[in-house]
């Protein structure tokens, strides 16, 4: 949308659009996009392996068996060359440990260099059709832009622009997948632990929404602030002739504390509702501590669950 001078922003665009929008920027990075992918599924699958090597230890290893007696690895294709002996079963589940440790940090390396090669080339694709776009605006109407709040839309805020489309697809993948990935573990493995936990997140996600649907436009509306002051300041610097002639040092100092001060208690306010937030995620990860210990450990007293597994939730 165009952003006329006195004029609040108005964002018409859905979410669909936008990320219509987003896939025209990604035009062209078919291969790129789809390794990021593909090594986002592999790392978070990679992370999901630890507690569960952590549960066949204690449950067999540490009690002088072997994972031949592994009930879901006697089943496999590849049921006759887990070692009987606890000690070669230690030594495999060391290994083990250490291969996920050795391609857990290869991967976060891929895909931080994935991760960095499509948002650059986003942010170019995007940087360079809003440089064609205004340098084509007839004169009239970019005479009524401030050059710095032009160059501050072109640089500054392209990356914030593409810092979005990355929350707005890697980010939910990711969470979804681990999400997913590990209810079916936990399920598969306890259904009525499991079902005991799922009880606590209803309540931590509607506030989440609630906390988000109010921060989301303040964030913006600071990014628009912060855009407006760095424009003042670059057309005040770049007149300060003009400025110092007409004496004009005091008013230019009062409006723009005044702006600031404005964009101060906003960031105030938007850093308390992110305090609550991350208060609700606090209370959220200890108060599921508290359900698994208690009745976790109330189904290992009654032989209904094994320590090994227990660890693993």
């Amino acid at each position: 949308n165009v952003v006329h001078p006195g004029r609040k922003q108005v964002f018409t665009r859905q979410t669909k659009q936008l990320l219509a929008e987003s896939r025209i920027l990604l035009r062209g990075s078919f291969w790129p996009v789809a390794s990021l992918f593909i090594l986002i599924t592999a790392s978070t699958l990679l992370t999901m392996g630890m507690p569960v090597v952590l549960q066949v230890l204690i449950d067999y290893v540490a009690t002088k068996r072997g994972l031949s007696q592994v009930p879901w690895l006697q089943h496999g294709p590849g049921a006759s060359i887990w070692p009987t002996d606890p000690w070669k079963s230690l030594a495999v589940l060391a290994g083990a440990m250490a291969l996920i440790a050795v391609f857990s940090i290869i991967f976060d390396w891929l895909k931080l260099l994935a991760t960095q090669r499509v948002n650059y080339r986003m942010a170019g694709s995007l940087r360079q059709r809003l440089h064609d776009h205004v340098i084509r605006l007839p004169l009239s109407l970019l005479s009524d832009y401030k050059t710095g709040g032009i160059v501050s839309r072109i640089m500054a805020d392209v990356d914030q622009v593409v810092a979005g489309v990355n929350n707005a697809m890697i980010v939910p993948y990711t969470a979804v997948l681990r999400v997913f990935g590990i209810i079916f573990i936990l399920f598969f493995t306890n259904w009525k632990l499991a079902a005991a936990i799922a009880v606590l997140i209803p309540p931590v996600l509607a506030i989440h929404v609630l906390l988000f649907r109010r921060l989301r436009p303040m964030w913006r509306n600071i990014q628009d602030d912060r855009a407006m002051l760095s424009a003042r300041l670059t057309d005040m610097y770049g007149g300060i002739r003009v400025v110092r002639s007409f004496k004009r040092e005091r008013s230019e100092l009062k409006e723009f504390g005044a702006a600031q001060d404005t964009m101060i208690r906003k960031q105030q306010y938007t850093a308390i509702l992110g305090r609550l937030l991350g208060t609700g995620w606090g209370v959220f990860g200890p108060a599921i501590g508290v359900v698994i210990v208690w009745y976790g450990g109330a189904m290992v007293l009654r032989d209904q669950m094994t320590v090994g597994k227990l660890v693993m939730f």
